[in-house]
């Protein structure tokens, strides 16, 4: 799914690279919004309170913001590495778009994702320079934002813990298929292969990836988020710590 340079003509790459630039400029403007609320809201609650939550300042919320996606950025950086088998000889990895998304919100989880994949193409060569915009688009905002559509729908709801598991995994198995069929639809942009014949490979391949995206990804979320694991299809916006 990490397209190299010569699969997208300059077109196809820079229209990509334009829509990830924008959709990183919005999410960054929105983490730095959220957390600006949540420092006002603990410091009215701990009004006269200097010490503690109530005196906390907006650069030393906004640091453990940071250090809480970095974390989380490891963790799925990490859980990256390790190939599971596919059909006929081919292999896929953890892709973490709905784990980022159900830990620190849609928005944070596209800057995790995208910082993901752009130390990928920089230090590991997985994916070209040219194509980074597009692959972040794919692998960070459409993963991420069919995440968010899936969770907006569970909130509408109030899914049984059971539900919501499936909600997750739900989520996780559509954001691969998502990224494919934005990476399929790209390259069939580029000219280098029809899009059907493209989109009918890369979508049967990633469906059986993405049952391995929905099987780490819950798992992931009970063994190292055990308190995310309701916050995520709350009506309260949980995301506080990863």
């Amino acid at each position: 799914m990490h397209l190299p340079d010569e699969f997208l003509h300059n077109q196809a790459a820079f229209s990509a690279g334009a829509a990830s630039l924008g959709a990183l400029a919005v999410s960054l403007k929105k983490v730095m919004a959220e957390v600006k609320v949540k420092v006002t809201v603990l410091q009215q609650k701990f009004a006269g309170n200097r010490t503690g939550e109530g005196g906390k300042s907006f650069g030393l919320a906004l640091s453990q913001k940071l250090q809480d996606m970095a974390t989380l950025g490891g963790l799925i950086f990490a859980l990256q590495m390790v190939n599971f088998p596919v059909a006929n000889g081919t292999s896929g990895h953890f892709l973490g778009a709905a784990l980022a998304t159900a830990i620190v919100g849609p928005y944070a989880a596209i800057l995790v994702m995208a910082a993901v994949v752009a130390v990928q193409a920089l230090f590991f060569a997985d994916g070209g320079m040219i194509a980074l915009g597009a692959n972040i688009f794919n692998m960070a905002v459409a993963s991420v934002a069919i995440t968010s559509l899936c969770f907006f729908f569970a909130k509408k709801i109030n899914p049984s813990p059971y539900r919501t598991s499936a909600f997750l995994g739900l989520a996780a198995w559509l954001s691969v298929m998502t990224a494919a069929l934005a990476c399929s639809l790209e390259i069939a942009w580029s000219g280098a292969i029809s899009l059907g014949t493209l989109t009918a490979s890369m979508l049967k391949v990633h469906a059986l990836i993405g049952l391995g995206e929905t099987l780490i990804t819950i798992v992931a979320v009970k063994l190292f988020f055990p308190k995310h694991t309701l916050s995520f299809v709350s009506k309260d916006e949980g995301h506080e710590h990863a």
